[in-house]
């Protein structure tokens, strides 16, 4: 449940789902809190959480704006700086644990899970780890007169997260509801090398110190695919059930057609 309401002195949003549920805001209430020690920016404030007979609840500031129709020029340069921005760690691999989601459900997939992980970790050894959100999307922000005011739901939050992940994700959602396809069938199309997603990464990359490679970049990208099936799996256990899931996202990736 998700409610718009007003403390005392502003106006806030209030998050609630049943304790331990996919939908529990608490995640969201901690990742908030992270942020609490440098307030201002596009992140909620973060107001108050607790449990109420097995109800988790996260009351959090509600940002000013509007969800932006399209990307502008002006939106994308504010969502560079905001990313780069973002608190960095060590050890940006974090393949292992995303796809042991997929491989606990579907453990034929154990032995590709495997190469592929230690692909990542080869090719992203020695890159720093960043705060990331994990679902960000047009859907997730927030603009007010062209600029970016908001950026809401961070239920998904990892605090080590590969450098790049969420402006991919940002690019590769665009590009799913654009043309209506699987995760797979855009994954297959390596959005992450295109001119389009060069033209802001570049800068992101530039701020963080790194000039990835094309196989950098394509291990950024294998980093985004296996978040987004732990994501989904994590969700929809029931998916790894489903043959044409399977195919159109994971068989399609991880044993393409020769």
């Amino acid at each position: 449940m998700l409610v718009r309401c007003r403390t005392r002195d502003q106006e806030a949003v209030l998050r609630m789902a049943p304790s331990g549920a996919v939908a529990d805001p608490a995640p969201g209430g901690q990742a908030l809190q992270r942020f609490a020690a440098n307030p201002g920016g596009p992140v909620p404030r973060f107001l108050g959480s607790g449990l109420v007979y097995d109800v988790s609840w996260v009351l959090e500031e509600a940002r000013p704006g509007t969800r932006p129709v399209t990307l502008s020029a002006s939106l994308l340069e504010d969502v560079v700086g905001f990313l780069a921005g973002l608190p960095q760690g060590t050890g940006a691999q974090p393949a292992d644990r995303l796809l042991a989601v997929l491989t606990s459900l579907m453990p034929e997939w154990v032995p590709a899970a495997e190469e592929l992980t230690a692909t990542i970790a080869t090719e992203l050894e020695g890159w720093p780890s960043v705060a990331a959100h994990g679902d960000f999307w047009r859907g997730n922000l927030l603009e007010r007169e062209g600029r970016l005011s908001g950026v809401v739901d961070w239920d998904a939050f990892d605090p080590h997260g590969v450098p790049g992940g969420d402006l991919l994700h940002l690019v590769a959602t665009e590009e799913r509801l654009r043309t209506r396809t699987s995760m797979g069938a855009v994954y297959r199309s390596a959005p992450w090398l295109r001119t389009s997603f060069g033209s802001c990464s570049r800068h992101y990359y530039r701020a963080l110190g790194l000039q990835p490679s094309p196989a950098q970049l394509t291990a950024v990208g294998t980093a985004w695919w296996a978040a987004q099936v732990a994501g989904d799996l994590r969700r929809r256990p029931q998916l790894s059930r489903n043959d044409s899931w399977v195919a159109a996202n994971v068989t399609s990736v991880l044993a393409p057609p020769r």
